[in-house]
């Protein structure tokens, strides 16, 4: 169940908010990114986004695949959104696949993302 997988939509490069790390802002990245921080702003990565328990976002999320352990609250568009036991999101999603496991909180509206829409 890991988010980084080998793929060709993944690089090997991961970008870490660390813990008590805070940034507001929006992100532009290619890379994998793993926020343990918190982060106020929009997240748009063609790769991985994972945000672990300690993590908190506030913003919408663009990416191939997401995978949420924290707390997450804003608009959610990719292709494959995980929500794993202890994390939270709340708000809208947008997505071809969607897994929560039990003990993952979800709380909004979610539409099925087509085949034709992109994430990017």
């Amino acid at each position: 169940m890991g988010v980084f997988n080998k793929s060709e939509h993944i690089t090997n490069e991961t970008t870490v908010i660390s813990s008590n790390a805070f940034f507001k802002g929006d992100l532009e990245i290619s890379s994998n990114i793993h926020i343990d921080g918190e982060i106020e702003g929009n997240i748009n990565s063609k790769s991985a986004i994972s945000v672990g328990k300690n993590g908190k976002v506030k913003g919408d999320i663009k990416g191939d695949k997401v995978v949420i352990s924290g707390d997450v609250e804003g608009k959610i568009e990719c292709n494959e959104l995980e929500i794993l036991k202890g994390g939270s999101v709340k708000g809208e999603v947008l997505v071809k696949n969607l897994i929560i496991q039990k003990g993952g909180n979800f709380e909004g509206n979610c539409k099925k993302k087509d085949s034709a829409t992109s994430t990017q």
